[in-house]
């Protein structure tokens, strides 16, 4: 559960508002390293859609891909899931989250998703439902990149402003009896901690390079 007031940024965010105030089909990539919080943000993302935009012409469709559960990660769960929609909707909205983590050694999903996506270049475009993608992964080098390099994409970094909230949410809990230079003390080393794990993460993503997804 993020920290209260974590992600308030996000109603205003400019890459996300341009996607999802389209009036035509858009497509958005967030990439980023383990540990930046692409789920959470994907999360919160979905929460807001379906908070704001209720109403019998818009649909919210969502999945989770986690390559640990068989029933998460294969092209098909992604469909089959919960991801149900119709003709009947003005606009649909599609978020999948952690797409590295999906079954698809060939890129035929991502090759689908692309040509999908390529209908907001089309004429096609005013067509009824506009479908907006939005997909989360770590970076990849291999069939994602190449299949979906026309996506835009945000280059996404863990918020300095969110990372301050978090941390302060936590030193709440500490033991009230604790003085003030022994907080500032767990809060220094708090905050390395947490910076190291987000540094040891992106690290440990470049070194892998790229799924060959």
């Amino acid at each position: 559960m993020p920290a209260d007031r974590t992600l308030d940024w996000l109603a205003t965010e400019p890459r996300l508002t341009k996607w999802r105030d389209s009036d035509r089909p858009e497509a958005l990539w967030i990439t980023g390293s383990p540990g930046q919080g692409k789920s959470i943000l994907t999360k919160a993302i979905v929460g807001q859609l379906e908070e704001s935009l209720k109403g019998p012409d818009v649909a919210v469709v969502y999945f989770f891909c986690y390559n640990q559960d068989p029933d998460y990660r294969t092209p098909s769960s992604v469909f089959f899931g919960n991801m149900v929609a119709d003709e009947h909707h003005r606009k649909i909205y599609c978020v999948i989250d952690a797409l590295d983590e999906c079954e698809d050694p060939q890129g035929e999903f991502c090759s689908l998703l692309s040509t999908i996506s390529l209908q907001r270049d089309s004429t096609y475009a005013n067509a009824v439902p506009a479908l907006e993608i939005l997909i989360s992964s770590r970076p990849s080098e291999g069939h994602m990149e190449r299949n979906l390099k026309d996506f835009p994409r945000w280059n996404l970094h863990a918020n300095k402003q969110d990372l301050d909230l978090y941390v302060h949410s936590k030193l709440a809990e500490l033991p009230a009896e604790l003085t003030t230079k022994q907080k500032d003390l767990v809060e220094t080393l708090f905050r390395m901690v947490v910076l190291m794990d987000i540094d040891r993460n992106a690290e440990t993503c470049s070194n892998q390079g790229g799924d060959d997804l």
